[in-house]
């Protein structure tokens, strides 16, 4: 099977600064408020601001668990634009509706009282906060991950030349984008006899239910060099790997190689050194 062709198969599995500086604590208001649920598990979600007359600071501040009250966390924050903390707040409820969760929209009385911690001197650019990390990957979640792995390596092997399989080569947990719930990269080989074996970088999102592929991408060739021989990191929308490159001097040398989910399609970053 050609690269072209591999890529297809696996495209039928598939069907997303400045640093919070904590300071002295500004009194807000909450402006907006959101309940998501799925099944047993609630989220929250806050768009508070500042109470001036620009509502600058303005953050973003998110709970894993929605019924822990003092759970919260600001995982976005900025300090020149109010339009962009609205932007990232309905960009978090798409992405939780999108993956099984029905959210509503909470009545403030009034009587709300939250905090904003200070920011860097006004007129610097802020930009986003790396998301909170996600809690500890619990049994159920490899668990699940294996279930979608043993499903979806059925599909392609259906799906390939005879003789042909694939391959995991390494899967790993982690919160690919900042809504506390565990995705997953996954490192497929795939083996032919006809030609060098292959390897291809997936991604995968939990629905609420199973883990679905979300994005895939070609990493390279095993015999020819750069192939990847651990998943890094999974966090902010990025994939770290290693690669093992040819080296004239003692035989193999580790690079860092970046691949960035964006419109549900992996971009390699220029490489480190």
């Amino acid at each position: 099977m050609q690269r072209r062709g591999i890529l297809w198969a696996l495209g039928l599995l598939v069907g997303s600064g400045q640093a919070w500086m904590s300071g002295q604590a500004l009194a807000a208001a909450v402006e907006e408020a959101f309940a998501c649920q799925n099944q047993e598990r609630e989220r929250r979600i806050e768009l508070r601001h500042a109470e001036r007359p620009d509502r600058l600071p303005c953050q973003v501040v998110y709970w894993r668990d929605g019924r822990q009250p003092d759970g919260g966390k600001p995982i976005w924050e900025a300090e020149n634009d109010y339009g962009f903390c609205i932007e990232q707040t309905r960009a978090l409820l798409q992405r939780l509706q999108d993956g099984g969760w029905s959210c509503r929209k909470l009545p403030l009385d009034g009587t709300t009282v939250a905090t904003i911690p200070a920011l860097a001197p006004r007129g610097e650019e802020a930009l986003a906060v790396p998301a909170p990390s996600p809690a500890p990957a619990t049994v159920s979640d490899r668990e699940r991950l294996n279930e979608a792995l043993a499903r979806d390596l059925s599909r392609l092997a259906e799906l390939s030349s005879p003789g042909a399989r694939f391959e995991v080569a390494a899967a790993e947990l982690g919160d690919l984008d900042g809504d506390g719930d565990a995705d997953a990269a996954v490192l497929l080989t795939y083996l032919t006899a006809q030609r060098q074996p292959a390897q291809f970088l997936m991604v995968y999102r939990f629905d609420g239910n199973t883990f679905r592929p979300a994005a895939k991408t070609y990493v390279g060739r095993l015999e020819a060099g750069g192939a990847a021989s651990a998943i890094e990191r999974i966090d902010g929308g990025t994939v770290e790997l290693w690669l093992e490159l040819p080296d004239s001097a003692d035989g193999v040398r580790r690079q860092r190689q970046t691949f960035m989910l964006q419109d549900d399609a992996l971009l390699r970053q220029p490489p480190e050194g």
